[in-house]
């Protein structure tokens, strides 16, 4: 016999048996009418193929089947008998039938229960949280995932305003959240609700870490320290992080993942410090180590080399460099968000690892930046500055990610020019203006926010 016989035989069986224990409460004529009609639900089953389908029927839609046919089947025989005779008897003598009925099933197939679970579960958490997504690299990737139809929230504090919100509020599958990464109830909450985590929250650049070195470990160690536990709690797929590779510091040398860094910023310094618990972490982590961005984003800075030279090119007609023979790799702010993207779906063990993100042509001195910007932009002229020169010089190897992504473009300076020299005409941008700078946001920031920072959760973490 197939498994369908001996379904159908159970179900007869256990109608039969739940009527025998009713034997001394009611009269043998009530009785068999109350089997016959408990039979009816077997007829009815067999009628709809309901034993023929159940290889393909999903567990879930076989009680749902159950339950309902019961249920008329209860409300046919309320109706049919004495009401206030027999209505205790009929509802705990059908609770019982359904019970008998339902529960094996559950046990026999207790693994589909378990798949479907993970399977739904899953799906509700397909999403990415973009930890700083309103920020200059984290504005591109929100749109970019967007655009490709992913599911993402966004926490942030909106230090830099909530301009790009506009953009992004068009999409539905866009959600936003205002408030820090070390809020560990909220950061928890979005954590549930996806799968994946791009981590680019904490301050930026030597000069605005200078500021308050006690804020910027705060913002830069130690919510990278709850980013990187709470990820591990909720068992997230996978962590990037955006480090730098101003962690290489000052060197001769051509610099690889492995290489010694030598930070000589507090900023470089709290990267590495934040890598460094990254590594100790049980999850799937990505360290990138950007080059130093430029480029014109969602959200625009001119306080970076590249793009504060076109600016002061295009509006003060002069260059003014300090220094001039520090080396850097430099990266376009599209291609450092587009390696976000690569790394979201590449397909790579369960590790944590360290990529150097950029190009190698892209390594360039302070001077050969300047002199391209001065040649493409009529009337510029360069002003060197032996004043407060910029300690970093390294130039940096980009093989282990070009071996990842081999096929991958990048954009040039000269790109960039041109493509700030478009944003210039269309408007007059005053790029001195502390929206611009990180420095500035992160000074007005800080001072008015120190009540609030120093009642986030701390005492969690302390």
């Amino acid at each position: 016999m197939n498994s369908k016989i001996y379904t159908t035989i159970y179900d007869l069986f256990i109608i039969l048996f739940v009527n025998v224990i009713f034997v001394n409460l009611v009269s043998l004529e009530t009785l068999f009418t109350i089997l016959i009609f408990n039979i009816s639900l077997i007829l009815f089953l067999v009628l709809i193929k309901f034993y023929n389908k159940s290889s393909i029927l999903k567990i879930i839609d076989k009680l749902k089947i159950i339950v309902t046919v019961s249920f008329i089947l209860s409300i046919a025989k309320l109706l049919f008998f004495d009401f206030q005779i027999y209505y205790e008897i009929i509802i705990f003598q059908d609770l019982l039938l359904v019970f008998m009925l339902v529960l094996p099933r559950i046990l026999l197939n207790i693994k589909e229960f378990k798949v479907n679970f993970i399977k739904n579960y899953n799906k509700s958490r397909q999403g990415t949280l973009v930890i700083g997504g309103l920020g200059y690299i984290g504005s591109g990737v929100v749109l970019d995932l967007l655009n490709k139809g992913s599911k993402v929230s966004v926490l942030d504090c909106c230090m830099f305003g909530d301009d790009v919100l506009k953009k992004f509020s068009k999409f539905s599958n866009f959600s936003f959240i205002k408030g820090y990464a070390s809020d560990v109830i909220l950061l928890g909450k979005l954590l549930k609700e996806n799968s994946k985590v791009v981590h680019l929250a904490g301050l930026v650049g030597d000069p605005a870490c200078a500021f308050s070195q006690k804020d910027t470990r705060y913002f830069n160690i130690k919510t990278t320290n709850i980013i990187k536990d709470l990820c591990f709690e909720y068992e997230i797929q996978r962590l990037i992080f955006a480090s730098s590779c101003s962690v290489y510091g000052k060197t001769n040398e051509l610099c690889h993942e492995k290489s010694s860094t030598n930070p000589v910023s507090l900023y470089a310094q709290t990267k590495l410090d934040s890598e460094k618990e990254l590594m100790e972490s049980k999850i799937d982590t990505k360290i990138l180590r950007f080059s130093t961005i430029f480029g014109p984003a969602e959200r625009l800075r001119f306080d970076l080399v590249v793009n504060l030279f076109i600016a002061q090119a295009y509006y003060d007609k002069k260059i003014t460099v300090f220094g001039g023979d520090q080396e850097r790799p430099f990266l376009h702010v599209k291609d450092a968000s587009n390696s976000i993207m690569n790394f979201l779906n590449y397909k790579i063990t369960n590790t944590q690892d360290v990529y150097n993100v950029g190009c190698d042509e892209l390594n360039s001195t302070i001077n050969e930046i300047a002199q391209l910007i001065e040649k493409n932009i009529t009337g510029s002229s360069i002003s060197l500055s032996s004043e407060n020169v910029d300690a970093r010089n390294y130039a940096v190897s980009f093989k282990k990610y070009k071996n990842l992504f081999p096929d991958e473009k990048f954009s040039t300076v000269l790109e960039s020019i041109n493509q700030f020299n478009e944003i210039f005409k269309q408007k007059e941008i005053r790029f001195r203006d502390n929206v611009y700078s990180n420095l500035l946001t992160t000074k007005t920031f800080i001072s008015d926010n120190k009540y609030e920072l120093k009642n986030i959760n701390n005492f969690l973490y302390e």
